[in-house]
């Protein structure tokens, strides 16, 4: 699989683990720390709407330098690949194949409440090791998926932010 064009798989895998612990870091820091801080201080509507401009821009800034470094740092053009070139006839390979081909509204919702909308449209884009920017199909996806995530993860925050505070609450009325 490895092309002329393409790093050789230990470089691959190198890259993969640097790109995903240096991914892994930033969205965590934004996910756990940021967000839930700006929630609190500016309440509910103000910090959900301050985040959802916040990440439409990082991960629109992120999808500029992914394109722009034409690597692939995550394995997602990899997994495209594999994606676009599967066959096979093991339960294994037909299982692979059902699940990366599931259809781009499931990929869609899945990719969304569990990453965020740099991965969703870089997933759903056409084509494997393009690096060609968006097309209005990945506008609308983008767009789409910083709606979805950022309200599933308002959500989630302001959920977690709440049961603090009645615990909170809770003790000091104990105490």
């Amino acid at each position: 699989m490895a092309t002329q064009d393409q790093p050789s798989w230990k470089r691959r895998i190198g890259l993969w683990g640097v790109g995903y612990t240096a991914n892994f870091l930033m969205v965590k820091a934004f996910d756990l720390v940021l967000y839930p801080a700006v929630i609190w201080y500016f309440g509910l509507l103000y910090g959900a709407g301050i985040m959802w401009g916040f990440s439409l821009t990082v991960c629109y800034l992120t999808l500029l330098f992914y394109d722009w470094s034409q690597t692939d740092w995550l394995g997602i053009e990899t997994l495209k690949e594999v994606r676009e070139k599967w066959e096979g006839k093991s339960i294994f390979s037909r299982l692979m194949n059902w699940i990366l081909n599931k259809g781009d509204l499931a990929v869609f919702l899945f990719v969304s409440l569990k990453w965020d909308p740099f991965i969703c449209v870089v997933y759903l884009r056409h084509g494997a090791h393009q690096y060609n920017g968006m097309a209005s199909r990945d506008w609308q996806i983008f767009i789409a998926s910083v709606v979805v995530s950022n309200a599933w993860w308002t959500f989630v925050v302001f959920t977690g932010l709440t049961a603090v505070q009645w615990i909170i609450y809770a003790v000091k009325s104990a105490l």
